[in-house]
């Protein structure tokens, strides 16, 4: 049987991210596609047992030298024998159209994982009064590059209301967590708080931050705050200056990025996750995969009280919503919790059957997969 190639290809995430690797990148070599997987470098080597994945990596560039990764994801894609190119990256948009004059046969698949318009809005390296007018010019470009795909995956379900003048096959694959086996409740009197993510002040670090001196004033030291994700160096210096003055060393522990397996073992030994980003545009209208890999880790969660996370959480009952920019209030959400143990329990036990019925990414595997069938149906015809 003659397999197909996907040519896979980020020059933001590393090589090794979940969506990337451990959702997209699997998912279709585990379904009779070969893959050629090229990314950011992140250490490591592929040990699951995948014949047909193929790595190449990419050094990790400044931001403002990331064009030659472009160039070099341009140059393999060229090379390679690939049917289909799957961009991940708002970025190489700009490669695929390239491309697609010198592979005029291929399919091209773009994978949106934010709406980017929305999110230069917002972004704190982009002087505050260029941000809109970027934003509105991005559109503008992205919408005719995007006309030019073959096919768009959409992270998000909202993300579709801004690309309605879109004719190409689309589908919705959300960012649910793989699955996980279940694993004992939490016991015992000391207490593990956990984030994962990317660290920053959008994302509530600070806030995060004042919860573990909040909770060691009211409540007691007896608990840990583990931050799991990539930090800019400004920022650890900033959250090291507050943990000193605080003297929240025993309490507060930044682990940066840590491998797959090795994140789950941090959620499955926690109480409660926190998620308290700022409600800005590019995050009030996306659903944080966190919210998600927290209920698979049998976790309470306490998010922002975002129009969407709350109804989830509330339909759900897995945990509290609070205002993320309120310091006391989220600080009072997680002591309420800290005391009623019971409570912690019976939300992880309900996150987890929401989890294993319908939160998981076998769901959306087969919406992942079915596009691919779809569009080679539609080249044989």
């Amino acid at each position: 049987m003659n397999i197909d190639t996907v040519f896979l290809c980020s020059s933001v995430h590393s090589w090794n991210g979940t969506r990337l690797y451990h959702k997209t990148a699997k998912s279709l070599a585990q379904n009779n596609f070969n893959v050629e997987l090229m990314a950011i470098e992140q250490g490591g080597n592929i040990t699951d047992n995948i014949a047909n994945v193929a790595l190449r990596t990419l050094p990790k560039q400044k931001r403002y030298f990331r064009p030659l990764n472009w160039w070099k994801i341009y140059r393999s894609a060229v090379k390679s024998k690939a049917t289909y190119f799957h961009f991940n990256d708002p970025e190489l948009l700009l490669v695929a159209m390239l491309l697609r004059m010198r592979k005029k046969n291929a399919v091209f698949i773009f994978d949106m994982y934010e709406n980017f318009p929305k999110a230069i809005q917002s972004k704190p390296w982009i002087w505050r009064g260029a941000r809109m007018p970027l934003s509105k010019m991005i559109r503008y470009v992205e919408r005719r590059l995007l006309a030019r795909m073959d096919a768009v995956i959409f992270a998000e379900r909202s993300y579709k209301e801004d690309y309605d003048f879109l004719h190409c096959p689309q589908v919705d694959v959300y960012n649910f967590p793989t699955y996980q086996p279940a694993c004992q409740p939490v016991t015992g009197k000391f207490r593990k708080i956990v984030y994962v993510g990317d660290i920053t002040k959008a994302r509530g670090l600070m806030e995060m931050l004042q919860v573990a001196k909040y909770v060691k004033q009211h409540w007691g030291e007896d608990f840990e705050l583990i931050l799991i994700g990539p930090m800019t160096s400004d920022l650890e210096k900033q959250m090291t200056e507050f943990v000193l003055e605080n003297n929240l060393m025993t309490q507060v522990h930044w682990k940066g990025t840590i491998p797959y397996d090795a994140m789950w073992e941090e959620l499955y030994s926690a109480d409660i996750g926190l998620c308290l980003l700022h409600p800005l545009p590019n995050y009030l209208n996306s659903l944080a995969t966190k919210l998600y890999e927290y209920m698979a880790a049998n976790m309470a969660i306490i998010a922002s009280n975002f129009p969407d996370w709350k109804q989830l959480i509330e339909e759900t009952d897995t945990g509290l919503c609070v205002d993320p920019l309120n310091g006391e209030e989220v600080g009072e959400a997680v002591v309420q919790l800290l005391n009623q143990t019971e409570r912690i329990a019976e939300m992880g036990s309900n996150g987890r059957y929401y989890f294993e019925n319908t939160y998981n990414w076998s769901h959306e595997e087969k919406k992942l997969i079915g596009l691919y069938q779809k569009i080679n149906k539609e080249r044989c015809l």
